[in-house]
């Protein structure tokens, strides 16, 4: 199978999205055919992923302490697949920026393996409770086994 590369977005690229990325890394990492980054609408270059995101991931032994923050680019676009946004509003943005890959961008929440989730926008948890992350990672790992399926479907 041909490389397939995955971008996934929120807003400042410092929770949601990095998690997203070391996630499902994690739950790919014996697949090289699969490759993963991530991207902010509103994200400045080299913050670092939220404490709170690095150390709920690292209970599971996934290091997210490396991630640095980089804004969504032209650049980024033309180097990934399929985009995959955290909220109708970022999913919106990247075709509003560009609308060449409408049929390539879903809401992470597209793939939940849960029909009443799908839809539904991943709200940011940043400031917020551990609980807040919690259901951020929940919600990803939720999501993985679909975007796999997706991904390894014909029409992808």
């Amino acid at each position: 199978m041909a490389n397939q590369r995955v971008l996934f977005v929120c807003t400042g690229n410092t929770c949601r999205s990095p998690m997203a990325e070391a996630l499902f890394r994690h739950a790919t990492q014996a697949r090289s055919e699969l490759k993963s980054a991530s991207a902010g609408v509103s994200a400045g270059h080299g913050s670092p992923a939220s404490r709170e995101a690095c150390a709920l991931l690292a209970e599971s032994d996934i290091a997210l302490s490396p991630h640095r923050s980089q804004p969504l680019s032209a650049k980024l676009v033309e180097e990934h697949d399929y985009f995959i946004a955290m909220t109708r509003s970022h999913r919106d943005m990247l075709v509003t920026l560009f609308p060449e890959i409408a049929d390539q961008t879903f809401l992470l929440s597209d793939f939940a393996s849960r029909p009443e989730e799908r839809g539904l926008d991943l709200s940011d948890p940043i400031g917020g409770p551990r609980e807040d992350y919690v259901r951020v990672r929940d919600a990803i790992v939720s999501a993985i086994p679909g975007l796999l399926a997706f991904l390894d479907s014909p029409h992808s």
